[in-house]
């Protein structure tokens, strides 16, 4: 075997070594975009089932982040 058919051999394990990870990569992502999916079709857990299941107000007013107007 010659040295160029050995480069050659190299450079191709290479790249089927780069598309085996970028298929596990694509694989992850599309994981986590299911999993990112499914958490935010769920209802937000700061509506309380005990008042009717309405949205609470949060009054900010006076706390230490309100800017002067």
């Amino acid at each position: 075997m010659t040295s160029t058919d050995h480069a050659i051999e190299n450079a191709l394990a290479e790249v089927a070594k780069v598309r085996a990870a970028r298929e596990r990569q694509m694989a992850q992502r599309a994981e986590m975009q299911r999993r990112a999916e499914a958490i935010t079709s769920r209802p937000p857990v700061y509506i309380l089932k005990k008042y009717g299941g309405q949205q609470l107000a949060l009054n900010l007013a006076g706390s230490p982040w309100d800017k002067p107007q």
